[in-house]
């Protein structure tokens, strides 16, 4: 689910601004791998946290 509402998001980006689209991308992944390391042991945290890396990872594959 994460992946495919990351691509939708992404490309929605990417038709308004291209560049400031791939650092917002960058800055949001590495947000999100920073406090999925934070909550991943807790189960709920973890899946929520799973959902937001692959929504801010494959945000970067249209906008690449």
């Amino acid at each position: 689910m994460g992946m495919t509402v990351g691509n939708v998001l992404g490309g929605r980006a990417v038709d308004r601004a291209l560049v400031p689209s791939l650092y917002t991308a960058l800055a949001a992944l590495a947000v999100v791998l920073v406090l999925f390391a934070l909550t991943a042991p807790m189960k709920v945290t973890a899946a929520l946290g799973l959902f937001a890396a692959g929504v801010a990872g494959f945000s970067l594959g249209p906008i690449m």
